[in-house]
């Protein structure tokens, strides 16, 4: 089933659309990060903020949702190889580490900024498509023959594109 199924309208349309078209390829593209993206995106906005010495983190996700980051670089990969495939079903594309949001603000600010402990706050408990559970992310590496970048490097290439 979908780890978005009995959520918000956003993971049920999204749950209703896997159901309907069974026969088709779905892939879900679970946090992908890179050059060009806006800068208000979770990922964007802590890189930039490691690497402009800014401890003071106000997230807008709760402390206990998921994230499987994934270079975008990585997901064009998987998505070209996919063009050429024969394949159906569900395939989720994902970084292999599956991180909290503390962990993961931590993550960035070490690989970004090592010695700068970054300050977090969390807001108020409520309702969303946030994951608890992480994916599989090893069906979409098998199909396409990509690996995803770990992830600490992948973050440093971006930072580096963020200052070049």
């Amino acid at each position: 089933g979908s780890v978005y199924a009995g959520s918000t309208a956003y993971g049920q349309g999204k749950a209703a659309a896997e159901a309907a078209l069974p026969s088709a390829l779905h892939a879900r593209i679970f946090n992908p990060f890179g050059p060009g993206e806006r800068p208000t995106r979770l990922i964007a906005s802590l890189v930039a903020g490691a690497a402009a010495g800014r401890a003071e983190v106000e997230l807008g996700i709760p402390p206990w949702h998921r994230s499987q980051p994934i270079a975008v670089a990585d997901v064009a990969a998987m998505l070209v190889a996919l063009l050429a495939a024969d394949r159906t079903g569900v395939l989720d594309m994902a970084g292999r580490e599956s991180l909290d949001a503390e962990a993961l603000v931590r993550r960035i600010y070490a690989a970004i900024a090592p010695g700068l402990e970054p300050e977090i706050a969390f807001p108020e408990p409520g309702d969303g498509d946030w994951l608890a559970d992480a994916v599989d992310p090893t069906p979409a590496e098998v199909a396409t023959g990509v690996v995803p970048t770990p992830l600490d490097d992948a973050l440093r290439a971006y930072a580096a594109a963020l200052r070049a």
